[in-house]
């Protein structure tokens, strides 16, 4: 599949990256301490040589002329980053906003500190755990070679900082399970698929944790290589940033850069729909872990006839029965697709959320 490429939103990360990247394969040595203690970082987050290796190939691979207009140096092989980036303003942190608490127009209202914290005893952090539930078509892609249905799956991962301050990340493919098929088939406009349902992460975490999703419609490509080639681009971008930034800005910068990896570095035998990205405080797992579930609605077009004519269409929702707390929504190639995910805490928080 043709990719279109685009110029990175800051080269700079994504330079680093890419030497990052040659660093781990031995393709660049280190030239200093900073290099040495990355290289150290990327072994302990067992970042997979043979899928870097593929990373950059694919880069490689990429037409000369477009490299050097788009990315210009930090794509070259002997591409060295100074040893700290020019200072910049820090991106606004996104986090998801709880939706299936927003119900009707009401907010949630109350003593957060007292629904958000543990109870009194409890000696640690409750165990949460991020489930992938499913993915829901609202149009399919414009053009899969000749095909009139999508082939579609997901890439999930997932990073925390866990007790000692490490940076740990989790990668999933969606479907997942014994005997489930690595994607989802014969995908037309209003169609889903529920599960297999599966942990797309499981932690304590007092702080922020950052989940992002990568759809693709299938063509020739191997689903589970891209889960090793999107696993090494998480893990070598929060090494790259953690060398650079705090833990708050690290989470801030890391959607834009992995995007922009996903796009330079992924091979084309299949298509990426897009990649996105949620961070979830402690506060807003406990709040999804403490409501019910909503069932995604989505949208369809109903043709307004007219003396037996169609003069248009109206918009009307769309009920699915995809349970969810949060989702992701994915945009490209002509499609829409949401990915729809839940929260569960253990132990079960037996509080009420009360909406007012």
């Amino acid at each position: 599949m043709i990719r279109t490429l685009k110029a990175p939103r800051n080269p700079d990360l994504l330079g680093r990256v890419i030497a990052a990247l040659r660093l781990h394969t031995e393709q660049r040595r280190p030239r200093n301490a900073g290099d040495r203690a990355l290289a150290t970082a990327l072994k302990k987050a067992k970042v997979a040589p043979k899928a870097a290796r593929r990373l950059v190939g694919n880069l490689e691979e990429r037409p000369r002329r477009v490299r050097d207009r788009l990315l210009g140096e930090v794509a070259k092989p002997g591409y060295a980053p100074a040893p700290r980036p020019e200072p910049r303003p820090m991106p606004t942190l996104r986090t998801e906003i709880p939706v299936s608490a927003m119900v009707g127009g009401t907010a949630v209202h109350g003593a957060l500190n007292e629904i958000f914290s543990t109870d009194p005893g409890v000696d640690r952090l409750p165990l949460y755990t991020v489930r992938y539930q499913g993915v829901f078509c609202q149009e399919e892609t414009s053009w899969d070679r000749g095909s009139s249905s999508d082939e579609i799956y997901v890439i999930t991962s997932v990073v925390h900082i866990d007790a000692a301050g490490e940076n740990i990340t989790r990668t999933e493919r969606h479907p997942q399970g014994q005997g489930a098929a690595s994607y989802y088939g014969d995908l037309d406009d209003l169609d889903e698929r529920y599960g297999p349902v599966a942990a797309a992460w499981q932690g304590y975490s007092e702080h922020p944790v950052s989940v992002t999703s990568v759809l693709f419609e299938h063509d020739e490509g191997d689903p589970d290589a891209y889960r090793d080639e999107v696993d090494a681009i998480v893990k070598v971008t929060i090494a790259v940033l953690s060398k650079l930034y705090p833990p708050a800005a690290v989470l801030a910068l890391a959607h834009d850069t992995i995007t922009d990896a996903v796009n330079w570095l992924l091979g084309t035998g299949d298509d990426v729909i897009s990649t996105e990205t949620v961070v979830l405080p402690l506060s807003t797992l406990e709040l999804y872990s403490s409501l019910q579930w909503s069932f995604y609605i989505g949208e369809r077009r109903i043709p307004v006839i007219v003396n037996g004519q169609t003069r248009g269409f109206q918009v009307a929702p769309y009920s699915t029965s995809l349970p969810y707390h949060f989702f992701t929504l994915h945009q490209g190639s002509g499609a829409r697709y949401v990915v729809v995910f839940d929260v569960e805490r253990d132990p079960p928080n037996e509080r009420p959320v009360v909406l007012l």
